[in-house]
């Protein structure tokens, strides 16, 4: 005997001589395909009606079965009043009772609700001799799971039609609706190929026997389709980027012809999908970019927080690889990848990590292996990372560099690097982590930096070799300043309608961060820099002593007075021995207009009609200006210093414009400063028309500094900020 899955359309055969009363197969048959459980039970208390082709259901005459789970059958099915065919589903008798009918009924009317090119319509709900029924568009065609089982798509056909399924899905995720049960089997394509999806929320109720998790801890939806957290049970975590997770593993089908995980029993797919790496594509597939396998693979990501926060996003990548443009998203950094290799097998990835030192010894000690223009570059950290990520920089922009390199290494071993300012980054197994500026010379003969700031000297090591200093990793419980999790999301930065300025309007995609609820204050720096500039030497003094000859001695100034008045080499100097690090333009604006919804952080009005006759308070005192009820201070801090330059935002982020304005990179001045925050008119003088805003940017040159005192007085307002990138 052979029948089909109602999930994913397998073809299951039971042996001739195995009947359905076979307590060996009636309860507990398992799809071998998409691992679904099925039961065939027929007894007289659960018996099984068709309405045959032929008969009336409402208005609607019945023509041919299309398609029939557990639950209900889908008929073709002619609307006389409208002379036009539909699709019409129907429950089965043996499921109509009270509570499934209700359900059934609910999930029809959420699918209603939804208006799309790319969603299957639903056009009327309604109940005859006690069987609900729903009428829809019908798709003459088959089902995407169909369709891979006899064809496959190229690389950019699988990309287009993901897109189209990404922003039908965006609309009912608008909507708060959540389908839960994405699969090829409901996605239906027409005779062109264009996609409809269906079946919101049916699915997980038309085969009660199927792998679902529901709020008693029971698993909906089909095992090899759902994320992580819907196969823990965790329903309070499924959200719309449940649903992503299942997109990206129909992309992954899609483009290597199986899905990312395999297996001959459910318990076995759930532990792979818990636990396993998702196998790359190109393994399987070469013709496969590297940036398509990138959106895929974080699409794919077992912590939600990870993957796109929307369709849209998602969808926005794909679309920008369609049309030439860098991704945004990046591959899971190599060392999180080693820690979840240790969290899961801890003699392998100890032999992992013994290969890794051997093969790095072995580039630095094979002749040969030395590429021009390139340093021996070697750092430390304390304790001793388990990786280390150099990432170049453009030093002017500070922005990443076009060559996107990014190179990984252990601490205390050599590695090759060209000349340029790199994002250092030190992860340990046990989630100590910290990230800072490095800056590797033209050659070893460069002078190195009078000044004792970490990011801009280095020590000569042998004939092309140089030593960068070394740093701290924190944990969580380190960094004493209190912090709050930012979390990501997409909003609209900038205030100007015209693309050439500074600030013009466009998108911006911002990652989780952390950020201090309070101001740097003077008592913080003067404990953080009482730190020996050379612990080798502690008589040779702290960067505290240092600041005070260079910049003059404020021991005068209160513990609690905000920082302010030192160039951004300083403030990155508090940052890396703080634990934490600047901000850049763009996660400052994100929190200073509430994820971009509201002009002050206070919301649309300014809470002081002067601004000019504001007082600096305190670091912690009450203030008016306080972001999502915690953030004090942003708005009238008027300058959080960044890692950012003064730069238009078309130069910082050329991907988020289109087309990318022609704005060259101008030289920049030896210090250079930027206000964020404060009133245009207050810096500059009347006549400006740039808005009060905490999206104002206003560039601020040392000499400048020096020669206006009434900027001098302005910056005296400019306090600092730790920010941390959650690990």
């Amino acid at each position: 005997m052979q029948f089909t899955c109602p999930n994913c359309d397998h073809p299951i055969r039971i042996k001739d001589d195995v009947t359905v009363d076979d307590e060996r197969t009636i309860d507990r048959l398992e799809c071998p395909s998409c691992h679904s459980r099925i039961s065939l039970r027929e007894d007289s208390t659960n018996s099984t009606f068709i309405p045959r082709a032929g008969i009336k259901i409402g208005r609607y005459e019945l023509l041919e079965i299309l398609g029939e789970g557990s639950f209900g059958v889908v008929y073709k099915a002619w609307d006389p009043m409208l002379s036009r065919h539909v699709a019409l589903k129907t429950q089965r008798d043996r499921r109509v009772d009270g509570e499934s009918t209700r359900l059934f009924l609910k999930e029809a009317r959420a699918g209603a609700a939804i208006r799309h090119t790319n969603v299957v319509a639903v056009h009327e709900i309604g109940t005859e001799n006690g069987r609900s029924f729903i009428v829809s568009d019908l798709i003459e065609g088959v089902t995407l799971g169909e369709y891979l089982k006899a064809k496959s798509f190229s690389p950019t056909e699988s990309i287009r039609l993901m897109i189209l399924i990404l922003r039908a899905m965006q609309v009912f995720h608008d909507q708060g609706i959540v389908h839960r049960d994405l699969k090829p089997g409901n996605i239906l394509l027409d005779r062109s190929n264009t996609p409809y999806i269906t079946d919101f929320g049916l699915a997980r109720l038309e085969n009660p026997n199927e792998i679902t998790v529901t709020q008693s801890g029971r698993i909906i939806g089909t095992v090899a389709y759902m994320p992580p957290e819907q196969a823990r049970g965790e329903t309070h975590n499924v959200s719309n980027r449940s649903d992503i997770y299942s997109a990206g593993v129909i992309l992954y089908e899609m483009l290597v012809g199986q899905r990312p995980f395999k297996s001959h029993s459910s318990r076995t797919l759930i532990h792979s999908l818990l636990t396993d790496d998702v196998p790359p594509i190109r393994k399987f597939r070469k013709d496969v970019h590297r940036d398509v396998e990138t959106i895929c693979l974080v699409a794919l990501e077992k912590d939600p927080a990870k993957r796109y926060a929307s369709a849209g996003q998602m969808a926005d990548e794909l679309q920008r690889y369609l049309d030439g443009k860098p991704i945004l998203a990046r591959r899971t950094p190599f060392y999180e990848r080693m820690y979840r290799l240790i969290q899961r097998n801890k003699l392998v990835s100890a032999c992992v990590l013994i290969t890794i030192a051997a093969l790095a010894v072995a580039a630095i000690l094979i002749p040969g292996n030395d590429p021009a223009g390139t340093l021996a570059v070697v750092i430390n950290t304390e304790p001793v990372a388990d990786t280390l990520t150099f990432t170049r920089y453009n030093s002017k922009t500070r922005m990443p560099h076009e060559s996107g390199l990014t190179r990984e290494a252990q601490s205390g071993a050599h590695i090759r690097l060209p000349p340029g300012l790199y994002k250092v980054t030190g992860q340990t197994a046990d989630g100590k982590c910290h990230e800072v500026w490095r800056t590797v010379p033209e050659t070893t003969e460069a002078a190195s930096a009078d000044w004792p700031y970490p990011h801009r000297i280095w020590k000569k090591d042998g004939a092309d070799g140089v030593i960068l200093p070394s740093f701290r990793l924190f944990s969580e419980s380190d960094v004493k300043t209190p912090m709050v999790q930012i979390s990501e999301g997409e909003f609209e930065a900038g205030y100007d309608p015209r693309p050439g300025m500074p600030t013009a309007k466009h998108h911006q995609l911002v990652k989780s961060f952390q950020v201090a609820v309070d101001e740097v204050s003077y008592g913080e720096l003067r404990t953080t820099l009482a730190t020996p500039i050379d612990p080798a030497q502690p008589d040779a003094g702290s960067y505290l002593e240092w600041l005070n000859q260079r910049f003059g001695d404020r021991s005068a100034y209160p513990d609690t007075k905000p920082v302010s008045g030192y160039p951004r080499d300083v403030a990155i100097l508090y940052c890396e021995l703080a634990g934490g690090r600047l901000p850049s333009c763009i996660e400052y604006e994100y929190v200073a207009t509430q994820r971009g919804t509201t002009a002050f952080p206070t919301g649309d009005t300014c809470v002081v009609a002067d601004a000019t006759q504001w007082n600096v308070p305190e670091t912690g005192a009450a203030t008016p200006d306080v972001s999502g009820g915690v953030i004090r201070n942003l708005f009238f801090g008027l300058a959080e210093i960044t890692d950012s330059n003064a730069f238009h935002y078309a130069l910082l982020y050329p991907n988020a414009f289109t087309p990318k304005p022609s704005i060259q990179v101008p030289e920049l001045p030896f210090e250079i400063c930027e206000l964020r925050g404060a009133p245009a008119e207050w810096v500059m003088g009347s006549g400006s028309e740039d808005p009060v805003s905490p999206k104002t940017r206003i560039t601020l040159t040392l000499p400048v500094l020096v020669e206006d005192t009434k900027i001098e007085e302005t910056l005296s307002k400019v306090g600092w900020r730790l920010y941390r990138t959650p690990k």
